[in-house]
């Protein structure tokens, strides 16, 4: 009695090295996508603290400028009330200075809601 093999053992046996290699290839495949992914999310954290940093570094030079500029203000104010003070009571010096801080104040707000509504 003669014994017949099947192909199919050999022919899984010619195989198996070229599933092992594909296997081998998709793992590294997946290996190095996920590095590049975390590279990339480095890349976006790095970038997001240096555009952080550069928006707080001018902002805080914005800040002072804004502070300088609010008190050369009040002082011009205090030299101007300094200034009328032989023509006019302090009461009155205060007074005419408040109104016409209020009324370039008024402008000032009126031209910026002009604007805002011309833009829409």
């Amino acid at each position: 009695m003669r014994v017949v093999q099947s192909n199919q053992s050999t022919d899984s046996r010619a195989y198996a090295p070229i599933a092992a290699s594909l296997s081998a290839t998709l793992g590294r495949a997946i290996d190095l996508a996920r590095q590049v992914a975390t590279d990339e999310v480095r890349l976006l954290q790095i970038e997001s603290h240096e555009r952080l940093d550069d928006a707080m570094r001018r902002g805080a030079w914005i800040g002072f400028g804004a502070l300088c500029l609010a008190v050369a203000w009040v002082g011009a104010w205090a030299a101007a009330v300094v200034a009328l003070e032989g023509r006019f009571s302090l009461e009155a010096r205060l007074a005419t200075l408040a109104i016409s801080q209020c009324l370039l104040g008024a402008a000032l707000l009126a031209r910026g809601l002009r604007r805002r509504a011309d833009a829409r």
